[in-house]
């Protein structure tokens, strides 16, 4: 275990076993490594993991241009996580010591790519862009309702305890406030208060759990993650699994039903205003009074005719108010017109807004029962839900990039090797290379521009992903893992400290017992040419006397092999199409020293310009031809 001092002691507080600790690790408990460390990062939560786990070996990349490499693939990877769980889990990427870990984890990528071959991928995708981790919400006052405690003793309990922050809590000694509220949950030992004159009271008794006198602390939770729940039932329909989660929001939405806002009321109340107002219009139109009618009016009384056109009216906005709302009021003053009686609604509005209360906590109180103890089974769907993201990330990179497993064995055998940063061009030419156990050095040569650092690089990559317990960019692979990598890029103009650095980087690689793959681009490029070809020469008379192979781009072949003998590839270059565009094999031939390609660069100039500096290509063309 790499973690040590201040770190080790507190994640050990937080465990209390090291075994504690370790399971956590295998699990990838992200979560909990960043309680254990007071909150930390996810990321330094993924590190910590990594090294309670030893999961990385430490050296095989040797060179900063390796670890850059590894770095570009993580962050290919990263770009498939839909969250943060799956990016952070992909950063441990990296090295591992352990090849029978690399090869399970291989194994698992490939599932995963073949997994996800048979789901919706893109529905499933969206899904897994929702996930989270459960929110744990601070406690809601509900100012609303009152909790009255008949017992002393029980009343100090509560009043000091957490049921408090969710709700006024009140004596039955002192009860007053009770006719402000919406709803008064009376816990009751004696029963010695008499509540039946109270339309908003429900009765629960002493001693009662906690989720029975104030049910939002089992439903608050649940509420606050109601997406989430619908989101995680989705995917394990999707996956084919069952779930809690589903029977979660039912019950929530049951919940749900029940609360009512009582500004849907009123405005149903103003709708059916004036529609009663409409009707009787259409009805004064066809209204015609006898002559003892209009004395009766004039005498302000209310013809008979005029009374039935109202009641009709009235007793049609009943009807439609009960249709609208579900509840049999008619707040309304039988004048014209019509307008609506403030008194009666608000006292339409106490008496639904008590009813409504009354049946919602009770709902509210069957699916706290129902729910209290669904939590922990819906947490670890969602922890497998997170885990799925991360395993999607991987299947959905294999497959979009056409990686394939790769197979233990000598040398280094590709077959259909690309470059991570081409791979998914639909004219990309994939290269078939051999190495063999044996071809402990190769020298690479051919055309400018045809893709020579390309290859090394696409080399090194699939040295690194299969290191890494990834699947290779290439259709087929056999490869050798070395203990350690090393990366030369290009040097160019280097001054006489930054050559002895080169060298004090360089030296290390050919020196020692362990295997290593050294890919070096045109180390010539160090120093004056002649002093190049002789230093690359020694350094291949020296790895071709280890175990270890390495592999130079370079344009001086013909002059390495006056001081060594050395097996030679080639990318060949097969002349200019007809928009003047480089053809290239971008595959090497074994035993073929490639030229450059300079005259096939000036050809090109030499045709597509114009002027003085036609002139002058033509020229150029013409010298080297000589």
């Amino acid at each position: 275990m790499a973690i040590t001092g201040k770190t080790r002691s507190r994640l050990l507080e937080h465990f209390k076993t090291e075994q504690a600790m370790l399971e956590a690790a295998r699990r990838y408990d992200i979560e909990a490594f960043r309680e254990a460390a007071g909150g930390a990062g996810e990321r330094r939560a993924a590190q910590m993991i990594s090294e309670v786990l030893g999961l990385h070996r430490e050296g095989f990349l040797a060179t900063e241009r390796a670890g850059e490499l590894l770095e570009g693939i993580i962050s290919l990877l990263q770009g498939y996580a839909r969250t943060s769980y799956a990016r952070n889990r992909l950063r441990l990427t990296g090295p591992l010591e352990d090849s029978a870990r690399a090869v399970a984890s291989i194994q698992m990528c490939m599932a995963a790519r073949d997994r996800l071959a048979s789901f919706p991928r893109q529905r499933l995708e969206s899904l897994l862009s929702r996930l989270a981790r459960p929110v744990l919400p601070q406690p809601r006052f509900d100012s609303s309702v009152v909790l009255l405690v008949e017992s002393g003793e029980e009343f100090e309990r509560i009043s000091a305890g957490p049921l408090s922050r969710y709700m006024r809590v009140c004596s039955a000694e002192d009860p007053s406030g009770l006719e402000d509220a919406e709803v008064v949950v009376y816990v009751s030992s004696m029963g010695r208060l008499d509540i039946s004159r109270l339309e908003n009271a429900v009765t629960v008794p002493s001693g009662a759990r906690d989720f029975e006198m104030v049910p939002q602390v089992v439903l608050d939770y649940f509420t606050a993650n109601r997406e989430l729940w619908a989101t995680v039932g989705e995917i394990r329909s999707i996956l084919g699994q069952g779930s809690v989660c589903p029977g979660i929001v039912a019950a929530l939405d049951r919940v749900r039903g029940r609360q009512l806002d009582f500004r849907t009321v009123e405005k149903a109340v103003l709708q059916v205003r004036d529609e009663m107002n409409a009707k009787l219009r259409s009805h004064a139109a066809e209204l015609r009074l006898t002559g003892d009618e209009v004395l009766e009016v004039l005498g302000q009384g209310v013809p008979k005719k005029v009374r039935e056109i109202f009641s009709g009216a009235f007793s049609a906005g009943r009807a439609r108010m009960k249709e609208l709302t579900g509840h049999d009021i008619a707040p309304f003053e039988m004048r014209y017109p019509i307008e609506v009686d403030g008194r009666e609604l608000e006292r339409a509005r106490r008496s639904i807004m008590a009813q409504s209360g009354t049946s919602l906590f009770e709902e509210r109180v069957r699916a706290a029962r129902g729910l209290r103890d669904q939590g922990q089974s819906a947490e670890e769907e969602v922890r497998q839900a997170l885990e799925l993201d991360y395993e999607m990330a991987l299947g959905a990179f294999a497959i979009d990039y056409g990686l394939e497993a790769p197979r233990a064995g000598k040398g280094f055998g590709l077959e259909g090797l690309a470059h991570l940063a081409i791979a998914r061009r639909q004219d990309l030419q994939r290269v078939d290379w051999r190495i063999a156990s044996g071809d402990h050095a190769v020298l690479l040569t051919g055309a400018n521009s045809g893709g020579k650092t390309t290859l090394l690089e696409a080399l090194a990559q699939a040295v690194i992903m299969a290191r890494c317990g990834l699947p290779v960019c290439a259709r087929a692979a056999e490869l050798e893992l070395p203990d350690e990598l090393y990366y030369f890029s290009q040097q160019r103009n280097l001054n006489a400290g930054a050559f002895e650095g080169f060298l004090r980087t360089l030296v290390p690689a050919v020196t020692g017992n362990a295997r290593k793959l050294i890919l070096a681009d045109e180390l010539e490029a160090m120093t004056e040419l002649e002093a190049g070809a002789r230093i690359v020469a020694a350094i291949v008379d020296r790895v071709r006397q280890t175990d270890s192979c390495i592999v130079v781009v370079t344009h001086l072949a013909r002059e390495i092999s006056k001081y060594t003998k050395v097996r030679i590839d080639g990318i060949e270059a097969r002349g200019l199409d007809a928009d003047y565009n480089l053809m290239v094999d971008r595959a090497p031939k074994k035993g073929l020293l490639a030229r450059s390609t300079p005259e096939l660069i000036l050809r090109r100039l030499a045709e597509t310009s114009d002027g003085p500096e036609k002139t002058i290509y033509r020229e150029l063309l013409e010298k080297v031809h000589d």
